[in-house]
């Protein structure tokens, strides 16, 4: 998600990431940011939007909200009021706004989400997610209406550096 984040940014549009995986978070980590407040104590109320907000990482346009601390009710926080219009906010301001979630077979916190988003791309990784548990994340998106705009396959050894082409 990273690196779409980045990709989108470098085109031009703005772009925020929003950590959204509030008991299992990295994105921090991953891109190395500072240990602030994040998305889980603004919609506690505990801080502002702006002392959340992490601009222009990596490259102009592409800005973080991580998850800051962990709490202890995130479906509940992520599925509240203060949640969906902190979306509506970011939709009127960002030109894209991406949502990293945890994986839907073991929380549900990415199918209360879905409410609020135009769609879901779902993470498919190499060696590591079965065609059972595709077939269940699927029916949980089908059975809470959650539109599927796409799939990533990720984590695949590259063979050969020529393209093929399949007849």
């Amino acid at each position: 998600i990273i690196n779409l984040a980045y990709s989108i940014a470098e085109s031009g549009r703005q772009v925020i990431l929003v950590e959204c995986d509030l008991r299992l978070p990295t994105i921090r980590k991953k891109l190395g940011l500072a240990k602030t407040t994040g998305l889980s104590n603004l919609l506690a109320g505990i801080n502002s939007e702006k002392a959340t907000l992490h601009k222009d990482v990596l490259i102009k346009g592409f800005d973080v909200v991580q998850a800051g601390d962990i709490p202890p009710n995130p479906s509940e926080l992520l599925g509240s009021k203060a949640f969906a219009n902190l979306i509506d906010n970011l939709a009127e301001s960002y030109d894209v706004v991406l949502l990293d979630l945890p994986p839907i077979g073991e929380v549900s916190d990415a199918l209360v989400v879905s409410k609020c988003t135009d769609g879901l791309i779902i993470v498919v990784r190499n060696d590591y997610t079965n065609a059972s548990d595709l077939e269940y994340t699927l029916r949980q998106c089908d059975l809470v209406d959650a539109k599927v705009i796409g799939f990533v396959y990720n984590s695949a050894a590259a063979k050969s550096k020529k393209y093929k082409y399949i007849a």
